[in-house]
């Protein structure tokens, strides 16, 4: 039997000039029911005074090899120690109900590992320093799936986001957004191909609608918004500036024969 001595220091009494509080925690390594030393090697159990229990095997005191540690809250690992430390194989699964499988090093999850939340959702792939980094796949238990690069937990770089109801997005992401180049396809047949930003159309693009319109030119926040032409079904083009979606400003109307009109609109209006 030893003790282990945990030092907790409240740093905001420290900063006001009080002494710092050391909180002991002690920790008892049994062997068949009888304790041993503390630089015991073998397979063993030790508990703490807090609540804590380990099972397995230990090396000169410390947790090495495989084992199974219980925290007082409910979480538990399960897997393999490296100098008291978390790495090799191993799973966690946290009181919530959360659960990760897959490859540890210092005691976080760093390489290929599957999370699974509560609430069905579900991650595998890449991990690093503890947090999802690198390629991986995204399921949401309503039916959305994304594909492709994370960093910092985050949807950043190049993915595929695809829809239950059959929308789909391939393109760059940044912080969980839609951010860069990239193309969205509506399940309806409709399709936009350009610019975006924190989730929207912005800057150019072009987007075509299942009926064989065409839109290509300025987008601010989903909208057409600045300078574009828009085709009909039947190639007749709009050439000019939208507002808000409209046609706005001055422009020109070019039919397929080549019949041209100097125009003017005003919010989607036609004025002399």
């Amino acid at each position: 039997m030893f003790k282990l001595f945990l030092a907790v220091v409240f740093l905001s009494l420290s900063l006001a000039g009080v002494a710092p509080v050391v909180a002991e925690v002690e920790m008892h390594i049994q062997v068949n029911g009888q304790a041993v030393a503390a630089d015991y090697t073998g397979q063993g159990a030790a508990t703490w005074s807090n609540g804590d229990r380990y099972e397995g095997s230990f090396n000169q005191g410390k947790r090495h090899g495989k084992g199974a540690y219980t925290w007082s809250n409910g979480d538990r690992y399960e897997g393999d120690y490296v100098d008291s430390e978390r790495t090799g194989k191993g799973i966690y699964t946290w009181a919530n109900g959360n659960r990760y499988e897959g490859a540890w090093l210092n005691g976080e999850r760093h390489g290929k590992g599957v999370f699974t939340w509560a609430n069905g959702n579900s991650y595998e792939g890449d991990f690093a320093a503890d947090n999802r980094t690198g390629k991986g796949v995204l399921h949401w238990a309503n039916g959305d799936l994304y594909t492709g690069d994370f960093l910092n937990e985050e949807r950043t770089g190049k993915g595929v986001y695809q829809w239950k109801n059959g929308d789909k997005y391939e393109g760059d992401y940044l912080n969980g957004q839609r951010q860069g180049q990239g193309t969205y396809l509506w399940a309806n047949g409709n399709q936009y191909q350009g610019e975006w930003k924190s989730n929207q159309r912005d800057g150019h693009g072009l987007y075509t609608w299942a009926s064989g319109e065409r839109y290509e030119g300025d987008f601010k926040e989903n909208l057409r918004n600045g300078q574009g032409v828009m085709y009909s079904a039947y190639q007749d083009r709009y050439e000019g500036g939208f507002e808000n979606d409209k046609r706005h400003g001055k422009g020109r109307i070019i039919q397929a024969n080549g019949a041209l009109y100097e125009v003017n609109f005003e919010h989607g209006e036609q004025v002399p």
